[in-house]
């Protein structure tokens, strides 16, 4: 079914307040948002584009604390953090990081399998969105394994398409989300919605 102004006015809004918050009725609209696509756009023509060896990509809703340069090298094709857990109190392993990555920040050393990889991914992007209905069924205790169209999961797909990638599990220090944000005692990199707005609620929280 096709999605009103209305209704895109509305999932906005529903985003904006709780970006963790999947709406059922707009579904196939914030799976496909211009978000997702213009962030997997971004990384595959920045990663391909660039003359550089290292791409050191991050979302905006970022905040450094250290210096990512001194985790940057030649040991591993990729280095990223695990996707942290939310709703930890209900897991009954207790676990506080998934076992796949998350896309917000993620240094890329260039050659033939991370560009293979990059591409992949778009791909993966492109045929999920193309196949996306909106009558989906998510579980928005589990948001982040739920989104059945966005460019983390593409990602984390298409690396697990290809066995020879070295990749390098960081700290969590160096991506602290929600989940972490009482438990990681010196977090390099904050990862939060509205980071970066005046009064947001973590302000409390951060180390300064």
């Amino acid at each position: 079914s096709e999605v009103s102004e209305s209704d895109l006015l509305d999932c906005f809004k529903k985003i904006e307040k709780n970006p963790h918050d999947i709406p059922r009725a707009a579904g196939k609209l914030y799976q496909s948002s211009a978000v997702w696509r213009s962030k997997i756009l971004a990384l595959r023509d920045c990663f391909l584009k660039t003359p550089k060896k290292t791409l050191i990509f991050v979302d905006a809703d970022t905040k450094f604390l250290a210096d990512p340069s001194e985790i940057v090298s030649d040991f591993y094709d990729i280095a990223a953090c695990r996707e942290n857990c939310y709703y930890q109190d209900e897991d009954v392993f207790g676990r506080c990081v998934n076992f796949y990555i998350n896309t917000g920040f993620l240094i890329l050393n260039k050659n033939e399998k991370t560009i293979n990889l990059i591409n992949e991914a778009f791909s993966i992007y492109e045929n999920l969105e193309k196949n996306l209905t909106t009558n989906e069924l998510f579980n928005p205790k589990r948001p982040n394994e739920n989104l059945t169209c966005n460019d983390q999961r593409a990602f984390n797909i298409a690396l697990s398409k290809d066995y020879s990638l070295k990749t390098f599990i960081l700290s969590n220090e160096w991506n602290v989300r929600q989940p972490l944000l009482k438990i990681v005692e010196n977090p390099k990199m904050y990862h939060l919605p509205d980071l970066h707005k005046k009064n947001n609620p973590w302000e409390p929280f951060l180390v300064k």
